[in-house]
């Protein structure tokens, strides 16, 4: 943060739009404005002796997607913002969001994207669905149909099905609620988080968009995920023991006590087949991944009955395989695709008009 020399105006770094720019706000209940734009992310700065200008740190953060298998990493994926991979069922390819850059130059919505795949076979990106923006998006077991939410210019979000092989126009399931984060279990129903009366809901629908129905009685914060074979959902909620630290559960969908697997900042999928579930801790730095053998009778991993605390060492928990990076593992053993991040930095004068 800094200060014009005649202490009028406050600047200061804000990732309020989505990625790091610099703005200003007139002392003391001035609007804050939006100075820099465009691709790069500017973060700290010092102001001029005369106010006409400011140094800052310009950078531009690239990701791509890295594939970890028997053979190593290798790199996967040519462009330079590759987000949210998946894979697809048989391991053969991974999708990701690219997001979409405007005529300015810089990226119009960090969260959403257009869709790519990858063979891991020959190293070919294939661009799917041009021009169709998506948030959260599932595959369907056989990888040829997605589904996705996607937001209008009111700032609503519902639900689409588009046929990737196919490539014809999007469907949107009729709602007059928002709809998004999207799984489909193996006999394609979609499971998805629907606002009513001021809470959010998981529910369930078939793909034409009929039966839908509320899955679970209470409120959840999130939707994250559902098990291989179906039988659990991953949700976040108000902790029973303190609402005001929300845990990650693991829900049984045909009745019985959930499983604790985090607290706060933390996700969790399952990988090899049903076989794994890799905890994702949002910790400072890149993050960690706690990696547990699921018990074959219920399909969720023995936790204590807190689950994994970020804040305690997860490689010292009994069974547990830390890597210190987040990862998306994939259905075969030992196969993960993780976001590699690099960032440029240099110092730039900006002038102030």
């Amino acid at each position: 943060m800094a200060w014009s020399p005649d202490g009028a105006w406050m600047y200061f770094s804000s990732d309020a739009g989505g990625h790091f720019h610099i703005w200003r706000q007139r002392f003391a209940n001035g609007k804050p404005e939006q100075v820099t734009f465009g691709a790069t992310e500017e973060e700290g700065m010092a102001m001029a002796s005369d106010g006409r200008s400011f140094i800052t740190s310009v950078g531009l953060v690239q990701s791509t997607i890295m594939l970890h298998d028997s053979k190593g990493d290798r790199q996967l994926s040519s462009a330079s913002h590759a987000a949210n991979p998946r894979f697809s069922s048989d391991g053969q390819s991974i999708f990701y969001l690219v997001p979409l850059h405007g005529a300015s130059g810089h990226l119009t919505d960090l969260e959403s994207g257009e869709l790519f795949r990858v063979s891991l076979e020959t190293g070919e990106n294939q661009h799917l669905l041009p021009g169709i923006l998506m948030g959260g998006y599932a595959l369907f077991p056989d990888g040829k149909r997605v589904v996705f939410s996607a937001t209008d210019r009111a700032g609503h979000s519902h639900l689409w099905i588009a046929d990737i092989e196919l490539g014809s126009p999007p469907r949107q399931f009729p709602s007059t609620v928002n709809e998004d984060t999207p799984n489909v279990d193996q006999n394609g129903n979609i499971y998805f988080r629907a606002a009513e009366g001021g809470s959010n809901f998981l529910y369930r629908m078939k793909e034409d968009g009929s039966d839908r129905v509320r899955v679970l009685p209470y409120p959840i914060i999130g939707s994250h995920g559902l098990s291989p074979d179906g039988h659990w959902a991953v949700v976040g909620r108000a902790s029973p023991a303190n609402a005001a630290a929300p845990d990650l559960a693991a829900v049984p969908l045909d009745g019985g006590t959930p499983v604790i697997i985090c607290h706060n900042r933390c996700d969790a999928v399952w990988g090899d087949q049903g076989k794994v579930l890799a905890i994702l801790l949002y910790v400072k730095g890149t993050g960690k991944t706690v990696l547990f053998q699921v018990d074959a009778a219920n399909g969720v991993p023995s936790l204590s009955s807190e689950g994994v605390d970020s804040t305690d060492h997860p490689e010292t928990l009994r069974g547990a395989k830390v890597l210190d990076k987040l990862i998306v593992p994939g259905p075969n053993s030992g196969q993960y695709a993780f976001l590699n991040e690099t960032v440029r930095r240099n110092l730039y004068r900006i002038p102030l008009h």
